[in-house]
């Protein structure tokens, strides 16, 4: 028992300083926002933070194995393009299955290149962050298309739908079921130590292609909460979402060399990321000052959590 809480223990002291840091950029949204602790506003806040929280969820599944997905921001774009190019003709629930098959296939096209094509993850998704790109502006060449209103009015309800908070949720109990089957375990095992997992039987490549697989499916719900929240379809809008995707996984605790990370983590990560957002916008610095600024500290985030992983190897 003494172990298990021990275990226990350490587990939520690598989370101390994520946890530290949403309390802190809480507080001072709170000093700025003087609404942001009404019931609306933190339903509004978890829907806008909803895109990026699921696909960051979707990268942390690719970096558990040790890979990237640089192509995540585009391939969001691209689905909302699809929800908002399929759903004005054909409906809600056509709508909903091409984006997820949408998000299927291009984690199926990532995954397969990367693993059978023995070609670096970093490699192959920043070209696939052109070639997705290409796709959505085939399919959209400038901002249009629509969304059902039935849909638009759910994931814009506020604080009578709380549709945000539903995905977020439903994304974290997907993720809690999946991590206690064998390919969750798996994941983590061949982010850790892939040779000791393709000795013990697992098969390595077809577990690294179903997490980019799974990841696409998350970025097909990103996709599809974006188009949801705009009513329409930007090939352009998916620019931030790979960076702050991968900033998100690193704040929340995940190591870059695979293995290790928490899916709380990366949803307060994602969620820190938000907030930080609306600090800038409510502090009135000009868009030139808010874009340094969120930079600087994304990167200085992420070098420090690089830079103690590579101190532990």
């Amino acid at each position: 028992m003494n172990k298990k809480l021990k275990v226990k223990f350490s587990s939520q002291r690598e989370l101390l300083s994520v946890y530290i840091a949403f309390v802190v950029i809480v507080f001072i949204n709170i000093f700025l926002d003087k609404n942001f602790l009404s019931i609306n506003r933190l339903a509004i806040i978890l829907t806008t933070a909803a895109p990026l929280v699921l696909a960051a969820m979707g990268q942390m599944l690719v970096i558990l194995t040790g890979g990237i997905d640089l192509s995540v921001g585009n391939a969001v774009a691209l689905i909302a393009c699809v929800s908002a190019f399929v759903m004005p003709s054909m409906g809600l629930t056509v709508g909903i299955v091409a984006c997820l098959l949408s998000g299927i296939i291009i984690g199926l096209v990532n995954g397969l290149i990367i693993t059978y094509g023995k070609v670096p993850a970093i490699i192959v998704t920043l070209s696939m962050q052109l070639f997705w790109h290409g796709v959505a502006l085939l399919i959209m060449p400038r901002p249009g298309g629509s969304v059902s209103s039935a849909f638009f009015a759910w994931v814009n309800g506020g604080s009578t739908t709380w549709a945000g908070a539903t995905v977020i949720l439903l994304g974290l109990i997907f993720w809690k079921l999946l991590k206690n089957t064998s390919l969750g375990t798996a994941i983590y095992a061949v982010g850790n130590n892939e040779k000791a997992a393709y000795a013990s039987g697992l098969s390595t490549d077809k577990i690294r292609v179903m997490a980019y697989v799974l990841s696409g499916i998350f970025g097909a719900l990103a996709g599809l909460m974006l188009s949801g929240i705009t009513g329409s379809g930007d090939p352009n809008v998916g620019a931030t979402y790979t960076m702050n995707s991968v900033a998100s996984v690193i704040i929340g605790g995940a190591s870059f060399l695979g293995g290790k990370g928490k899916m709380r983590g990366t949803v307060l990560g994602a969620l820190f990321i938000t907030l930080l957002l609306n600090v800038l916008f409510f502090s009135g610095l000009s868009s030139f000052y808010q874009y340094l600024l969120q930079g600087a500290i994304l990167i200085i985030a992420v070098g420090l959590k690089s830079f103690g992983d590579k101190r532990k190897v």
